[in-house]
């Protein structure tokens, strides 16, 4: 895996309730909003920074569900939207860490916190 496919990402977003648009997925991925329309016209992947912004941004929304669940307060549609979002920050942080074990392994240095992220994943 090496590369997140911004139609399966975009869609499994919506599904989830997160995003209703490219423009509500640039946001998440910390960009703007024609960052989608433009990486994809150019037939390009997320950046690695994009992909951070993601995957954090998923921790806080999964970190928010589980406290919502420890509390009882969670209905059947959050569970279904947790799921999808579990599987995708999986995803994305096996994405993340390949890249960066390939292209900037200095990046763990720096950032201590995302191999903590990444170091459950198996290849």
């Amino acid at each position: 895996m090496t590369n997140i496919n911004f139609n399966n990402v975009t869609n499994r977003l919506k599904a989830a309730g997160k995003i209703k648009s490219e423009a509500d997925m640039g946001n998440l991925l910390g960009k703007g909003k024609s960052y989608v329309s433009s990486r994809k016209s150019k037939n390009r992947p997320p950046s690695l920074d994009a992909l951070t912004h993601l995957a954090f941004n998923l921790e806080q929304d999964i970190q928010e569900f589980q406290d919502d669940a420890r509390e009882g307060l969670a209905s059947v549609e959050e569970w279904e939207s947790a799921s999808i979002l579990w599987e995708l920050q999986n995803e994305v942080f096996a994405v993340i860490r390949e890249t960066v074990q390939r292209d900037r392994p200095e990046v763990f240095d720096r950032h201590p916190e995302l191999k903590r992220f990444t170091s459950w994943i198996k290849d």
